[in-house]
């Protein structure tokens, strides 16, 4: 557990002790800021939850870590989740991030999320002292998580697009001459990945929107003229339906460069196909001939009726229709 509390002039004070930080909070009035890894250590959490009564349906979800983004509305506080995404291996992990937001305190419970955690603590001790309170510490863990988002879809659009070049290199080749092997295509382990994390952050990123439309809505509610919290919340908006929109695209582009592939493997397919017609035909030929001579019937029994000469002649027309057969595919580029 990590506990920082801010005494309204800049200060801020790193609390180890749960009844110290809860004291701080509720007897002298201080911005806490409490953090608890619930994926090491499930005691603190319930302990935290105990001291600053914390709705017992909004715990468990905090303690299950299979929860969608979404925010609700308690009576003593709010509840937040948020999720961190890291690349793991090429594919993207995710560390729930259960947010309460009381009066004078974010409590922060978290599977694993150290990273976006620190980022958002850092951000909300930049805050100007007389305009820190719980809707811009809010905000700054909003406005960070959004921003990892949108470096991870930023990433993936270069890498999907750089698979949709190669992709068409390889299709304006084919239309002289067709790709002859899978490494001339798109790598298809790249592209599942850039799939996988699309889909990971379609299912995380997208139903963000929602959370921070409730929580702008609510800012412009109680708004007055020297609180501007709402407008901080609108251009989180802004930014989560523009990361929406980015993460759509690159899901469709990525399917558009699947289906590329799909059809580049078809022709890749079909040239082998006519290979292997051209040259079955090339062969059956001289083999109907070999079939028939070899039925003892003579063809074209010259004077003096030497067989020799009917052999000579039956090889001949084989050479004669394979060479042929052989020039008409080429022509046709089946060879």
């Amino acid at each position: 557990m990590r506990a920082l509390c801010n005494d309204g002039h800049g200060g801020w004070t790193d609390v180890g002790d749960l009844e110290e930080a809860a004291s701080a909070c509720e007897g002298q009035g201080q911005f806490t800021w409490l953090e608890v890894d619930v994926h090491r250590d499930r005691t603190e959490a319930l302990e935290v939850a105990r001291r600053f009564g914390l709705d017992p349906l909004a715990v468990e979800d905090a303690l299950s870590t299979r929860q969608r983004p979404k925010l609700e509305m308690y009576g003593r506080h709010r509840f937040l989740v948020l999720f961190q995404l890291d690349e793991v291996h090429d594919q993207l992990e995710d560390s729930q991030i259960a947010v309460f937001a009381g009066n004078r305190y974010v409590l922060v419970l978290h599977d694993g999320a150290d990273r976006m955690v620190d980022e958002a603590s850092a951000r909300v001790q930049k805050v100007d002292p007389e305009e820190l309170d719980v809707e811009r510490a809010l905000h700054a863990l909003v406005d960070a998580v959004v921003d990892d988002y949108e470096r991870t879809a930023g990433r993936l659009d270069v890498d999907i697009e750089d698979l949709e070049a190669q992709a068409l290199r390889a299709s304006r080749t084919g239309a002289k001459e067709p790709a002859k092997s899978a490494e001339e295509l798109p790598s298809q382990s790249m592209l599942y990945a850039v799939k996988q994390q699309v889909s990971m952050l379609r299912r995380y990123a997208l139903p963000l929107e929602g959370a921070v439309a409730m929580l702008q809505e609510e800012e412009e509610r109680r708004r007055d003229d020297d609180d501007r919290t709402d407008l901080l919340f609108r251009d989180v908006h802004d930014h989560v339906i523009r990361l929406g929109a980015q993460v759509r695209n690159i899901d469709d582009l990525a399917s558009a460069v699947v289906d590329l592939i799909r059809s580049l493997q078809g022709d890749m397919l079909n040239e082998v196909n006519k290979k292997l017609s051209a040259w079955a035909a090339i062969i059956a030929i001289p083999t109907l001939i070999a079939s028939i001579y070899g039925t003892n019937y003579k063809l074209w029994p010259p004077p003096g009726d030497s067989k020799s000469w009917g052999f000579a002649g039956v090889v001949l027309i084989m050479l004669v229709s394979g060479a042929a057969l052989w020039f008409f595919f080429k022509r046709k580029r089946w060879i």
